[in-house]
Protein backbone atom coordinates (compact mmCIF):
# COMPACT_ATOMS: atom_id res chain seq x y z
CA UNK A 1 0.00 0.00 0.00
CA UNK A 2 2.72 2.20 0.41
CA UNK A 3 2.58 5.57 2.70
CA UNK A 4 1.24 5.22 5.84
CA UNK A 5 -0.13 2.02 5.22
CA UNK A 6 -3.90 3.51 7.48
CA UNK A 7 -6.05 0.50 7.16
CA UNK A 8 -9.66 -0.17 6.16
CA UNK A 9 -11.89 0.79 8.90
CA UNK A 10 -15.38 -0.26 9.90
CA UNK A 11 -18.64 1.36 8.09
CA UNK A 12 -19.71 4.30 11.06
CA UNK A 13 -22.93 6.14 11.23
CA UNK A 14 -22.39 10.09 11.90
CA UNK A 15 -24.14 12.59 12.37
CA UNK A 16 -22.08 15.49 12.49
CA UNK A 17 -18.26 16.60 10.85
CA UNK A 18 -15.91 18.80 9.62
CA UNK A 19 -15.81 21.05 6.69
CA UNK A 20 -12.99 21.25 3.96
CA UNK A 21 -12.51 22.86 0.54
CA UNK A 22 -12.62 22.17 -3.24
CA UNK A 23 -12.82 25.01 -5.60
CA UNK A 24 -13.01 28.26 -6.16
CA UNK A 25 -16.03 30.75 -6.69
CA UNK A 26 -14.44 34.21 -7.99
CA UNK A 27 -13.15 36.65 -5.85
CA UNK A 28 -14.05 35.37 -2.94
CA UNK A 29 -13.29 31.47 -2.81
CA UNK A 30 -16.55 30.12 -1.94
CA UNK A 31 -15.70 26.92 -3.14
CA UNK A 32 -17.89 23.85 -4.94
CA UNK A 33 -17.46 21.51 -2.34
CA UNK A 34 -16.56 22.89 1.22
CA UNK A 35 -17.30 19.20 2.11
CA UNK A 36 -18.00 17.77 5.30
CA UNK A 37 -15.25 15.63 6.79
CA UNK A 38 -16.64 12.60 8.42
CA UNK A 39 -14.53 12.50 12.34
CA UNK A 40 -13.13 9.06 11.55
CA UNK A 41 -11.32 11.33 8.64
CA UNK A 42 -11.07 14.17 10.50
CA UNK A 43 -9.41 12.86 12.75
CA UNK A 44 -6.29 12.05 10.71
CA UNK A 45 -6.06 15.42 9.60
CA UNK A 46 -6.15 17.36 12.92
CA UNK A 47 -3.52 14.99 13.80
CA UNK A 48 -1.48 16.38 11.68
CA UNK A 49 -1.28 19.66 13.24
CA UNK A 50 0.38 18.14 16.00
CA UNK A 51 3.57 16.17 15.93
CA UNK A 52 3.95 16.41 12.45
CA UNK A 53 7.72 16.77 12.55
CA UNK A 54 8.71 13.40 14.64
CA UNK A 55 11.61 11.17 13.03
CA UNK A 56 11.60 12.98 9.93
CA UNK A 57 12.26 16.14 11.60
CA UNK A 58 15.93 15.47 11.69
CA UNK A 59 18.49 17.93 12.70
CA UNK A 60 20.16 16.79 9.58
CA UNK A 61 17.62 18.47 7.36
CA UNK A 62 17.10 22.25 6.51
CA UNK A 63 14.24 24.46 7.36
CA UNK A 64 12.64 24.38 3.78
CA UNK A 65 13.20 20.09 3.63
CA UNK A 66 11.62 20.09 7.05
CA UNK A 67 8.31 22.31 6.06
CA UNK A 68 8.69 19.74 2.69
CA UNK A 69 8.54 16.73 5.03
CA UNK A 70 5.95 18.47 6.68
CA UNK A 71 3.37 18.86 3.41
CA UNK A 72 4.70 15.09 2.78
CA UNK A 73 3.37 13.80 5.72
CA UNK A 74 0.19 15.48 5.87
CA UNK A 75 -0.59 13.82 2.15
CA UNK A 76 0.44 10.74 3.77
CA UNK A 77 -1.72 10.79 6.36
CA UNK A 78 -4.81 11.95 4.55
CA UNK A 79 -5.10 11.26 0.71
CA UNK A 80 -7.98 9.04 -0.09
CA UNK A 81 -5.65 6.78 -2.31
CA UNK A 82 -3.01 5.17 -0.69
CA UNK A 83 -1.47 3.82 -3.72
CA UNK A 84 -0.94 7.53 -4.29
CA UNK A 85 -2.07 7.03 -7.88
CA UNK A 86 0.69 4.26 -8.00
CA UNK A 87 3.75 4.85 -9.95
CA UNK A 88 7.25 4.47 -7.57
CA UNK A 89 5.96 4.36 -3.66
CA UNK A 90 4.84 7.52 -1.83
CA UNK A 91 8.39 7.59 0.91
CA UNK A 92 10.45 6.58 -2.36
CA UNK A 93 8.68 10.39 -3.85
CA UNK A 94 9.99 11.79 -0.70
CA UNK A 95 13.04 10.37 -0.54
CA UNK A 96 14.17 10.96 -3.89
CA UNK A 97 12.78 14.89 -3.77
CA UNK A 98 15.19 15.50 -0.93
CA UNK A 99 18.13 14.31 -2.30
CA UNK A 100 17.90 15.84 -6.20
CA UNK A 101 15.33 19.11 -5.33
CA UNK A 102 16.71 22.26 -4.86
CA UNK A 103 14.85 23.67 -1.63
CA UNK A 104 17.44 26.66 -0.92
CA UNK A 105 14.46 28.93 -0.55
CA UNK A 106 11.16 29.14 0.22
CA UNK A 107 9.96 29.88 -3.83
CA UNK A 108 11.69 27.02 -4.46
CA UNK A 109 10.46 24.42 -1.80
CA UNK A 110 6.83 24.99 -2.50
CA UNK A 111 8.58 24.24 -6.33
CA UNK A 112 9.02 20.82 -4.96
CA UNK A 113 5.98 20.27 -3.04
CA UNK A 114 4.10 21.40 -5.98
CA UNK A 115 5.88 19.10 -8.09
CA UNK A 116 5.39 15.93 -5.18
CA UNK A 117 1.75 16.89 -5.70
CA UNK A 118 1.52 16.99 -9.30
CA UNK A 119 2.35 13.28 -9.15
CA UNK A 120 -0.90 12.44 -7.41
CA UNK A 121 -2.78 13.74 -10.66
CA UNK A 122 -5.39 15.19 -8.67
CA UNK A 123 -5.38 18.87 -9.68
CA UNK A 124 -7.74 19.64 -6.26
CA UNK A 125 -5.07 18.40 -3.71
CA UNK A 126 -2.49 21.47 -3.91
CA UNK A 127 -0.16 23.86 -2.30
CA UNK A 128 -2.05 27.35 -0.87
CA UNK A 129 0.64 29.50 -0.46
CA UNK A 130 -0.43 31.69 3.20
CA UNK A 131 -2.35 34.54 1.19
CA UNK A 132 -4.38 31.67 -0.35
CA UNK A 133 -4.88 29.49 2.55
CA UNK A 134 -5.93 32.51 4.99
CA UNK A 135 -8.65 33.49 2.33
CA UNK A 136 -9.40 29.96 2.35
CA UNK A 137 -10.11 30.19 6.22
CA UNK A 138 -11.69 33.50 5.79
CA UNK A 139 -14.40 31.58 3.77
CA UNK A 140 -17.00 33.75 1.63
CA UNK A 141 -17.88 36.99 2.48
CA UNK A 142 -21.08 36.75 0.63
CA UNK A 143 -20.38 39.89 -1.62
CA UNK A 144 -17.62 40.45 -4.29
CA UNK A 145 -16.37 42.55 -6.70
CA UNK A 146 -16.32 40.89 -10.28
CA UNK A 147 -17.77 39.15 -12.94
CA UNK A 148 -19.49 36.99 -11.14
CA UNK A 149 -18.89 33.07 -11.91
CA UNK A 150 -17.92 30.05 -9.80
CA UNK A 151 -15.48 27.97 -11.65
CA UNK A 152 -13.34 24.71 -11.23
CA UNK A 153 -11.68 21.89 -12.63
CA UNK A 154 -13.31 20.09 -15.76
CA UNK A 155 -13.35 19.13 -19.49
CA UNK A 156 -10.60 17.07 -20.85
CA UNK A 157 -9.11 14.43 -17.95
CA UNK A 158 -10.30 17.78 -15.10
CA UNK A 159 -7.60 20.35 -16.45
CA UNK A 160 -9.49 22.81 -18.12
CA UNK A 161 -11.58 25.66 -16.37
CA UNK A 162 -14.86 25.21 -16.50
CA UNK A 163 -18.00 27.54 -15.44
CA UNK A 164 -19.95 25.48 -13.04
CA UNK A 165 -22.51 28.36 -12.51
CA UNK A 166 -22.34 32.08 -13.41
CA UNK A 167 -23.54 34.61 -10.23
CA UNK A 168 -27.57 35.23 -10.89
CA UNK A 169 -28.00 38.48 -12.52
CA UNK A 170 -24.53 39.51 -12.60
CA UNK A 171 -22.32 40.32 -15.76
CA UNK A 172 -21.12 36.85 -16.29
CA UNK A 173 -25.16 35.85 -16.70
CA UNK A 174 -26.15 39.09 -18.71
CA UNK A 175 -23.81 38.14 -21.28
CA UNK A 176 -24.67 34.58 -21.69
CA UNK A 177 -22.29 32.37 -19.95
CA UNK A 178 -23.72 28.94 -19.18
CA UNK A 179 -22.37 26.22 -17.25
CA UNK A 180 -19.71 23.77 -18.69
CA UNK A 181 -18.28 26.65 -20.50
CA UNK A 182 -14.86 26.57 -20.68
CA UNK A 183 -12.32 29.29 -19.83
CA UNK A 184 -9.77 29.94 -22.79
CA UNK A 185 -7.91 32.85 -21.38
CA UNK A 186 -9.03 35.83 -19.16
CA UNK A 187 -7.66 39.30 -19.93
CA UNK A 188 -5.43 38.22 -22.92
CA UNK A 189 -3.60 35.18 -20.58
CA UNK A 190 -4.09 31.96 -22.01
CA UNK A 191 -5.58 29.39 -18.66
CA UNK A 192 -3.65 26.61 -19.91
CA UNK A 193 -1.67 25.88 -16.60
CA UNK A 194 -3.65 28.52 -14.76
CA UNK A 195 -5.21 27.49 -11.19
CA UNK A 196 -8.45 28.29 -10.13
CA UNK A 197 -7.36 30.89 -7.95
CA UNK A 198 -4.97 32.56 -10.28
CA UNK A 199 -8.11 33.09 -12.27
CA UNK A 200 -10.37 34.29 -9.79
CA UNK A 201 -7.51 37.13 -9.13
CA UNK A 202 -7.59 37.90 -12.93
CA UNK A 203 -11.50 37.99 -13.02
CA UNK A 204 -11.81 40.16 -9.54
CA UNK A 205 -11.01 43.95 -9.52
CA UNK A 206 -12.21 47.47 -9.32
CA UNK A 207 -16.02 47.95 -10.09
CA UNK A 208 -16.10 49.38 -13.33
CA UNK A 209 -13.46 48.27 -14.92
CA UNK A 210 -13.48 45.55 -17.66
CA UNK A 211 -11.61 42.01 -18.33
CA UNK A 212 -11.59 40.46 -21.43
CA UNK A 213 -12.94 36.97 -21.63
CA UNK A 214 -12.47 34.40 -24.33
CA UNK A 215 -14.12 30.85 -24.14
CA UNK A 216 -15.37 27.95 -25.48
CA UNK A 217 -19.79 27.32 -25.41
CA UNK A 218 -21.01 24.66 -27.81
CA UNK A 219 -17.62 24.42 -29.84
CA UNK A 220 -17.22 27.71 -30.70
CA UNK A 221 -14.91 30.37 -28.92
CA UNK A 222 -16.27 33.46 -27.90
CA UNK A 223 -14.58 36.67 -26.43
CA UNK A 224 -16.41 39.03 -24.49
CA UNK A 225 -15.72 42.07 -22.22
CA UNK A 226 -17.19 42.16 -18.85
CA UNK A 227 -17.54 45.17 -16.36
CA UNK A 228 -16.53 44.11 -13.04
CA UNK A 229 -19.26 44.90 -10.21
CA UNK A 230 -19.90 44.45 -6.48
CA UNK A 231 -21.87 40.74 -6.89
CA UNK A 232 -24.09 40.03 -3.72
CA UNK A 233 -25.59 36.60 -2.77
CA UNK A 234 -28.44 36.17 -0.62
CA UNK A 235 -29.02 33.55 1.52
CA UNK A 236 -32.55 33.04 0.74
CA UNK A 237 -35.06 33.80 -1.38
CA UNK A 238 -38.67 32.89 -0.93
CA UNK A 239 -42.27 33.97 -2.09
CA UNK A 240 -45.86 32.06 -2.37
CA UNK A 241 -47.01 31.37 -5.98
CA UNK A 242 -50.89 30.74 -6.87
CA UNK A 243 -50.94 29.43 -10.48
CA UNK A 244 -54.84 29.60 -10.44
CA UNK A 245 -54.44 33.50 -10.22
CA UNK A 246 -56.17 33.87 -7.35
CA UNK A 247 -54.32 35.77 -4.18
CA UNK A 248 -52.23 33.17 -2.31
CA UNK A 249 -52.60 34.89 0.77
CA UNK A 250 -56.42 34.28 0.74
CA UNK A 251 -56.44 32.07 3.94
CA UNK A 252 -60.71 31.89 3.88
CA UNK A 253 -60.37 30.53 0.19
CA UNK A 254 -59.97 26.92 0.13
CA UNK A 255 -59.63 26.45 -3.29
CA UNK A 256 -56.65 29.00 -3.36
CA UNK A 257 -55.06 27.27 -0.03
CA UNK A 258 -55.10 23.87 -1.79
CA UNK A 259 -53.51 25.38 -5.37
CA UNK A 260 -50.64 27.36 -3.73
CA UNK A 261 -47.11 26.85 -4.15
CA UNK A 262 -44.64 27.62 -2.26
CA UNK A 263 -41.20 28.80 -3.86
CA UNK A 264 -37.35 28.94 -2.13
CA UNK A 265 -34.83 29.36 -3.92
CA UNK A 266 -31.01 28.88 -2.49
CA UNK A 267 -28.26 30.42 -5.02
CA UNK A 268 -25.52 29.35 -2.53
CA UNK A 269 -24.58 27.16 0.96
CA UNK A 270 -23.35 29.40 3.46
CA UNK A 271 -23.28 29.32 7.30
CA UNK A 272 -26.61 31.39 7.46
CA UNK A 273 -28.66 29.32 5.04
CA UNK A 274 -29.72 26.57 7.16
CA UNK A 275 -31.24 29.25 9.92
CA UNK A 276 -32.73 31.57 7.00
CA UNK A 277 -34.65 28.13 5.73
CA UNK A 278 -36.49 27.75 8.52
CA UNK A 279 -37.55 30.97 8.62
CA UNK A 280 -38.91 30.67 4.99
CA UNK A 281 -40.47 27.36 5.64
CA UNK A 282 -41.83 29.24 8.96
CA UNK A 283 -43.58 31.69 6.51
CA UNK A 284 -44.38 29.76 3.62
CA UNK A 285 -46.39 26.80 6.38
CA UNK A 286 -48.01 30.48 7.27
CA UNK A 287 -49.54 31.52 4.11
CA UNK A 288 -50.82 27.87 3.41
CA UNK A 289 -48.46 26.54 0.75
CA UNK A 290 -49.77 23.38 0.20
CA UNK A 291 -46.52 22.63 -1.91
CA UNK A 292 -42.90 23.40 -2.07
CA UNK A 293 -40.64 24.21 -5.03
CA UNK A 294 -37.02 23.98 -3.94
CA UNK A 295 -34.68 25.54 -6.96
CA UNK A 296 -31.17 24.86 -6.85
CA UNK A 297 -30.26 25.93 -10.10
CA UNK A 298 -27.23 27.31 -10.51
CA UNK A 299 -26.43 26.51 -6.99
CA UNK A 300 -22.67 25.19 -6.80
CA UNK A 301 -22.25 24.30 -3.55
CA UNK A 302 -20.47 25.89 -0.82
CA UNK A 303 -20.63 25.11 2.75
CA UNK A 304 -21.01 21.55 2.99
CA UNK A 305 -22.62 21.67 6.71
CA UNK A 306 -25.39 23.70 4.99
CA UNK A 307 -26.64 21.44 2.66
CA UNK A 308 -26.73 18.44 5.08
CA UNK A 309 -28.29 20.66 7.28
CA UNK A 310 -30.93 21.39 4.66
CA UNK A 311 -31.87 17.62 4.55
CA UNK A 312 -32.21 17.04 7.59
CA UNK A 313 -34.84 20.45 7.53
CA UNK A 314 -36.62 17.98 4.90
CA UNK A 315 -36.04 14.45 5.34
CA UNK A 316 -38.07 12.39 8.65
CA UNK A 317 -35.42 10.91 11.07
CA UNK A 318 -32.94 8.47 10.20
CA UNK A 319 -32.49 8.93 7.15
CA UNK A 320 -29.43 8.57 5.52
CA UNK A 321 -28.16 11.76 4.07
CA UNK A 322 -24.62 10.82 2.56
CA UNK A 323 -22.44 8.41 2.28
CA UNK A 324 -18.44 8.64 2.47
CA UNK A 325 -16.30 6.70 0.86
CA UNK A 326 -12.57 6.15 0.35
CA UNK A 327 -11.13 3.41 -1.94
CA UNK A 328 -11.75 0.84 0.86
CA UNK A 329 -15.18 1.52 0.50
CA UNK A 330 -17.91 3.44 2.65
CA UNK A 331 -16.31 4.63 5.84
CA UNK A 332 -18.85 6.76 7.19
CA UNK A 333 -22.60 7.79 6.67
CA UNK A 334 -24.31 10.50 7.88
CA UNK A 335 -27.61 10.74 8.81
CA UNK A 336 -30.52 12.59 10.07
CA UNK A 337 -31.04 12.55 13.63
CA UNK A 338 -33.71 10.47 15.36
CA UNK A 339 -35.45 13.47 17.44
CA UNK A 340 -37.65 15.31 14.92
CA UNK A 341 -41.03 17.46 14.89
CA UNK A 342 -44.07 16.31 15.26
CA UNK A 343 -45.98 17.32 12.15
CA UNK A 344 -43.22 19.47 10.95
CA UNK A 345 -44.53 20.86 7.57
CA UNK A 346 -41.07 20.88 5.60
CA UNK A 347 -40.76 17.30 6.42
CA UNK A 348 -44.43 16.40 4.92
CA UNK A 349 -46.00 19.14 1.85
CA UNK A 350 -45.37 17.65 -1.39
CA UNK A 351 -42.06 18.75 -3.50
CA UNK A 352 -40.33 18.82 -6.29
CA UNK A 353 -36.49 20.33 -6.85
CA UNK A 354 -35.53 21.92 -9.98
CA UNK A 355 -32.27 21.60 -10.68
CA UNK A 356 -29.54 22.14 -13.79
CA UNK A 357 -26.05 21.80 -14.86
CA UNK A 358 -24.62 24.43 -12.48
CA UNK A 359 -25.98 22.34 -9.33
CA UNK A 360 -22.96 21.05 -7.97
CA UNK A 361 -21.33 19.44 -4.76
CA UNK A 362 -23.28 20.38 -1.77
CA UNK A 363 -26.55 21.24 -3.83
CA UNK A 364 -26.19 17.76 -5.55
CA UNK A 365 -25.76 15.67 -1.91
CA UNK A 366 -28.94 17.80 -0.75
CA UNK A 367 -30.85 16.78 -4.42
CA UNK A 368 -29.18 13.36 -4.14
CA UNK A 369 -30.62 12.42 -0.31
CA UNK A 370 -34.09 13.86 -1.38
CA UNK A 371 -34.26 11.53 -4.79
CA UNK A 372 -32.80 8.71 -3.00
CA UNK A 373 -35.34 8.36 0.03
CA UNK A 374 -38.35 9.53 -2.65
CA UNK A 375 -38.60 12.72 -0.64
CA UNK A 376 -38.96 14.88 -3.38
CA UNK A 377 -39.11 14.65 -7.59
CA UNK A 378 -36.15 16.32 -8.95
CA UNK A 379 -37.17 18.04 -11.89
CA UNK A 380 -34.17 19.79 -14.66
CA UNK A 381 -34.10 19.30 -18.18
CA UNK A 382 -29.97 18.23 -17.70
CA UNK A 383 -27.86 16.23 -15.33
CA UNK A 384 -26.65 18.31 -12.13
CA UNK A 385 -22.77 18.94 -12.31
CA UNK A 386 -21.48 16.05 -10.93
CA UNK A 387 -18.94 16.79 -8.25
CA UNK A 388 -18.12 14.50 -5.55
CA UNK A 389 -15.15 14.50 -3.88
CA UNK A 390 -14.21 15.59 -0.25
CA UNK A 391 -11.37 17.87 0.41
CA UNK A 392 -9.88 19.26 4.10
CA UNK A 393 -7.35 22.00 4.79
CA UNK A 394 -4.20 21.27 6.36
CA UNK A 395 -2.37 24.15 7.93
CA UNK A 396 1.23 24.03 7.52
CA UNK A 397 3.85 25.93 9.74
CA UNK A 398 4.98 28.51 7.65
CA UNK A 399 1.66 29.82 7.37
CA UNK A 400 0.54 27.66 4.09
CA UNK A 401 -1.88 25.09 3.89
CA UNK A 402 -3.11 21.97 1.74
CA UNK A 403 -6.27 21.37 0.17
CA UNK A 404 -6.03 17.24 0.04
CA UNK A 405 -8.65 15.09 -1.12
CA UNK A 406 -9.78 12.90 1.54
CA UNK A 407 -13.24 11.17 0.32
CA UNK A 408 -15.27 11.12 -2.21
CA UNK A 409 -19.29 10.90 -1.61
CA UNK A 410 -22.02 8.77 -2.76
CA UNK A 411 -25.61 9.32 -2.78
CA UNK A 412 -27.73 6.84 0.06
CA UNK A 413 -28.31 4.93 -2.20
CA UNK A 414 -24.51 4.18 -2.52
CA UNK A 415 -24.69 6.11 -6.14
CA UNK A 416 -20.83 7.79 -7.24
CA UNK A 417 -22.14 10.86 -8.71
CA UNK A 418 -18.49 12.49 -9.61
CA UNK A 419 -18.13 13.26 -13.24
CA UNK A 420 -21.36 12.38 -13.84
CA UNK A 421 -23.77 14.03 -11.78
CA UNK A 422 -27.81 13.51 -10.82
CA UNK A 423 -30.46 12.37 -13.26
CA UNK A 424 -33.67 14.09 -12.89
CA UNK A 425 -36.54 12.37 -12.34
CA UNK A 426 -38.48 14.25 -15.12
CA UNK A 427 -37.86 17.18 -17.55
CA UNK A 428 -39.50 20.57 -16.24
CA UNK A 429 -39.09 23.36 -19.53
CA UNK A 430 -37.12 25.10 -17.01
CA UNK A 431 -36.09 27.74 -18.97
CA UNK A 432 -39.55 28.85 -18.41
CA UNK A 433 -39.29 29.92 -15.01
CA UNK A 434 -37.04 32.24 -13.62
CA UNK A 435 -35.58 32.37 -10.62
CA UNK A 436 -36.44 35.32 -9.27
CA UNK A 437 -39.44 35.12 -6.89
CA UNK A 438 -42.10 37.33 -7.92
CA UNK A 439 -41.30 36.58 -11.68
CA UNK A 440 -41.55 32.84 -11.11
CA UNK A 441 -44.85 33.02 -10.23
CA UNK A 442 -45.79 35.25 -12.68
CA UNK A 443 -44.55 32.04 -15.42
CA UNK A 444 -45.83 29.47 -12.48
CA UNK A 445 -49.38 28.81 -14.54
CA UNK A 446 -51.25 25.96 -13.73
CA UNK A 447 -50.15 24.02 -16.91
CA UNK A 448 -46.35 24.47 -15.74
CA UNK A 449 -47.57 23.62 -11.82
CA UNK A 450 -48.88 20.39 -13.06
CA UNK A 451 -46.07 19.91 -15.54
CA UNK A 452 -43.57 19.84 -12.94
CA UNK A 453 -45.37 18.62 -9.85
CA UNK A 454 -47.12 15.67 -12.51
Amino acid sequence: MGGSGVQARPRQRRRGGGEGRASVREGFLDPICRAVTPPSILGAAAALTVGLWGAGAAGALTSEQQLYVEAWRAVDKAYVDKSFNGGSSWLRRKEAALKKEPMGSRPETYAAIRKLLETLDDPFTRLLEPERYEALLGGASGSVTGVGLEIAYGGLEEKELVVVAPAQGGPAQRAGLQPKDILRSIGGVSTLGMTTYEAADRLQGAAGSQVVVTYSSGGEDKNIALIREPIQLKAEEHSVCNPSGSSSKSSGDSDSDRASVGYLRLPAFRSTTVGAARRAFDDLSRDSAAKLVLDLRANSGGSFPAGVGMAKLLLPPQSIVVNIADTDGVRDTVEVDRATEVGNWAKEVPMVVLVDSGTASAAEVLSGSLKDNNRAVIVGDEATFGKGLVQTTVGLSDGSGLAITVARYLTPNGTDINKVGISPDRPGDLDRLPTEPAKFCEALTPQMAEQIFG
